[in-house]
């Protein structure tokens, strides 16, 4: 998994392997938190094509607005799950799909144990 400096950890990801263009893509990702978290933050993923350009994205309040980040306890693990519309004039080949998290009141994302602010989940090929 993928750890945040918070104590929040990407434990893992699932996504539809194949779209078509124009066609819808789901991505789950089940995330845990190691202690009470100080605020709400929020996922984003991203679809970005072989230039390093997204093509589409999700952004949604993490753990949704029922049970948002604020709320968790310490060892519980939330999934999540985002779907992706990839645009109809896109060209078929491999996408990139990444995920990460951002404070929704400053726009900052939040940085892994590594320094980096978003988790490679792999390919997603568009047909």
């Amino acid at each position: 998994g993928a750890t945040y400096a918070e104590g929040l950890t990407l434990e893992s990801a699932r996504w539809t392997p194949h779209s078509s263009v124009g066609g819808p893509a789901a991505v789950e990702l089940v995330w845990r938190c190691e202690a009470p978290l100080a605020g709400n933050y929020k996922v984003f993923v991203h679809a970005l094509d072989g230039a390093g350009a997204l093509v589409a994205q999700h952004d949604a309040l993490l753990g949704g607005e029922e049970h948002p980040s604020a709320s968790w306890q310490a060892g519980e693990a939330v999934t999540g799950r985002y779907g992706l519309l990839l645009p109809p004039a896109g060209a078929p080949g491999a996408l990139h799909l990444r995920a990460g998290l951002y404070n929704p009141d400053t726009g900052q994302r939040l940085r892994l144990a590594d320094g980096q602010d978003t988790v490679a989940l792999g390919t997603l090929v568009v047909d």
